[in-house]
């Protein structure tokens, strides 16, 4: 007579149990991964905005783009990333960790300037395309830092630090509502009604900078990329009593 061979319940939960711990195990690790693939794409979008950066200087007499904005609310046909891809739109301006941004298509994130990363638009592009709002300075009274404005872009070949100077970061809006969505803009100090730094890769923030070197940033809240211990010193100052975020 043949004799089947079968397991018995134990054996199943036991065969069971090892799935599970071998899957606890495992999906940690491949989150991680999946986290440093998004971090790696991010990172190669922030040297492309570099280099594209470069190139627009040098089609343009050697100045930024500006901070352009067409007439209307947050409307961004002529902004600075639709001016370094030819108003032609693209995902490079669009880290795939960036989930939270209300506008889904990427033609309506452009237009209404909800891209992932922030320029430093208020220290490299100047105030607006008719530069007529004049210089403006700003005092942040956590380190009585002062913030400068320009009325018009700055030249590439003129900033004297360009290891120093922050040109974009990834970026979130809206702190105070929870949206935190991406915005096409930075502010160069910690105002969380207003676009401030942002970490989607594990509170890590990718930074460009003005030479075209990137790296990340980390810090938990918004706040703490301006504290002290970050950057080996405050985003408003390096410890040579440099400005990060200004061109001069």
């Amino acid at each position: 007579m043949r004799r089947w061979m079968s397991f018995t319940l134990i054996e199943l939960l036991v065969v069971i149990a090892i799935i599970a711990i071998l899957a606890a195990l495992l999906l940690p690790a491949l989150a991680s991964a999946k986290d440093s693939a998004r971090k790696i794409y991010c990172i190669n979008n922030c040297k492309q905005i570099g280099t594209l950066t470069y190139v627009y200087s040098d089609n343009y007499g050697s100045l930024m783009p500006g901070r352009r904005l067409n007439p209307g609310p947050n409307t961004l046909t002529d902004g600075w990333c639709q001016l370094l891809v030819e108003n032609k739109p693209s995902d490079l301006f669009f880290c795939p960790s960036d989930t939270s941004t209300p506008e889904k298509t990427q033609a309506g994130r452009l237009l209404y300037g909800q891209i992932s990363y922030g320029y430093n638009s208020h220290m490299l592009g100047g105030q607006n395309q008719d530069g007529d709002d004049g210089p403006v300075t700003w005092m942040v009274d956590a380190w009585s830092a002062p913030y400068n404005t320009y009325d018009k872009a700055a030249q590439i070949d003129k900033i004297k630090k360009p290891s120093l100077t922050i040109l974009a970061t990834e970026t979130a809006a809206q702190w105070n509502t929870g949206l935190l969505f991406g915005y096409y803009h930075v502010y160069p100090w910690c105002d969380l009604d207003n676009p401030a730094p942002y970490g989607r890769h594990r509170f890590a923030c990718v930074v460009t900078w003005m030479d075209g070197h990137v790296d990340a940033i980390v810090a938990r809240t918004s706040g703490q990329f301006y504290a002290a211990d970050k950057l080996t010193g405050p985003w408003t100052r390096a410890p040579g009593n440099d400005m990060y975020w200004d061109r001069e």
